[in-house]
């Protein structure tokens, strides 16, 4: 829904502390800035705990919104407890947790007469069933939990999480500013040694064997025509790994490690295709960004991915960790200039109309209503 913004200033929470304890800027820490800033446009006081050195706490300090120094070593950190003590005693009418370990340090010490605590999740795995750890996502201080897929809704159902305490709202992206396609790919041919005539294939995430799949796509790219790139964009621990790997499959000049580039998702419309070939996905953020971008994809049928990419419609999926599969996608797309054209056409629609930063905004300001309407004494 990409309607005018709603004027709701007046009946809005006054203050939302937003806590995360991410350093690197991923996807989590883009959607909690896209809600930060939209709900300063809406007339909200957020505030923000967040590691200093980390982007987000830059990005949001720009914005000119009230950032307070608070980095989270682990789940069981005092030191970050008592400063988020000391910060709720100056009032806030909601406290968010935006990770595993904001919601643990957060709900350790709200104690029972703290501010409501709404914890989003954005991980599609379930969490284990330790005692600590089911009393953290069990105890009735939770007040709202909050998945970012259905998939992750339906997940925390089946731990056990009461119905009345979980929420689905989907994470958001916002139209790509207009960029000269031939230029940023003039930029990129340049910098990384690309044929400009060649399909650019990309995978953006941090490079880690866990989840994000750049594993399975190396092993599916010798079956994919050679006239074609591959990007690999982003940074991370297993960069070396992949390196060695590159190079065992005699892919080398078929294949490009870019490394981290700020802001990503400016550099999507000049891909001709964007693979998100993850083993696990709460939703899949960049996903979004792509539809926006009118970059078709292929993507894994895992989390809420089903969610986005309905395959043959808005994209293809295909079974995660399967490079055959991955290779025989891949190269049915890239052989179909307007099997692109659709698919990338449907998805912008989808986008625009349901994974809207409005329409996020509009379910988070829902929510909060909802909470504070039904408090004790209100």
């Amino acid at each position: 829904m990409n309607g005018p913004r709603t004027e709701r200033s007046e009946l809005c929470p006054r203050q939302i502390l937003h806590l995360d304890s991410g350093v690197a800027w991923r996807g989590g820490q883009h959607q909690v800035f896209l809600l930060i800033r939209e709900q300063r446009h809406r007339g909200f006081q957020p505030e923000l705990a967040a590691p200093p050195g980390g982007r987000l706490f830059a990005l949001a300090a720009e914005l000119g919104v009230t950032c307070h120094p608070l980095s989270i070593a682990n789940v069981f950190d005092l030191s970050a407890r008592k400063k988020l003590s000391a910060l709720l005693r100056d009032g806030c009418d909601i406290l968010h947790a935006h990770d595993g370990h904001a919601h643990a340090v957060a709900l350790a010490t709200i104690g029972d007469s703290g501010p409501p605590l709404v914890v989003t999740r954005r991980v599609a795995f379930l969490p284990r069933r330790d005692p600590l750890t089911r009393r953290r996502f069990l105890s009735p201080r939770l007040t709202r939990l909050v998945g970012v897929s259905e998939y992750i809704t339906m997940q925390m159902a089946e731990y056990g999480v009461p119905a009345d305490r979980l929420a689905t709202i989907h994470s958001a992206a916002e139209p790509p500013s207009p960029v000269d396609r031939t230029a940023v790919r003039r930029n990129l041919a340049a910098g990384y040694d690309l044929p400009a005539d060649a399909l650019w294939v990309g995978v953006i995430g941090a490079l880690s064997r866990r989840d994000k799949g750049q594993g399975v796509i190396l092993d599916a790219w010798g079956a994919v025509d050679k006239r074609h790139r591959l990007l690999l964009i982003g940074e991370g621990p297993d960069r070396r790994r992949f390196e060695h790997k590159i190079r065992r499959l005699d892919l080398w000049g078929r294949v490009v490690l870019t490394g981290f580039i700020p802001e990503a998702e400016r550099v999507l419309p000049a891909l001709d295709l964007l693979a998100v070939p993850s083993l696990s996905e709460g939703l899949g953020g960049v996903i979004i960004d792509a539809f926006l971008a009118g970059v078709p994809v292929v993507a894994s049928d895992v989390g809420g991915v089903p969610e986005l990419v309905r395959d043959g419609e808005t994209g293809l999926s295909v079974p995660p960790g399967n490079p055959a599969a991955l290779a025989a996608a891949l190269g049915r797309m890239l052989a179909d200039a307007d099997l692109r054209r659709r698919c990338a056409e449907k998805a912008r629609l989808l986008a625009g109309d349901e994974f809207s930063v409005t329409r996020m905004a509009d379910r988070y300001e829902s929510l909060y209503h909802e909470i504070l309407d039904r408090a004790p004494g209100d």
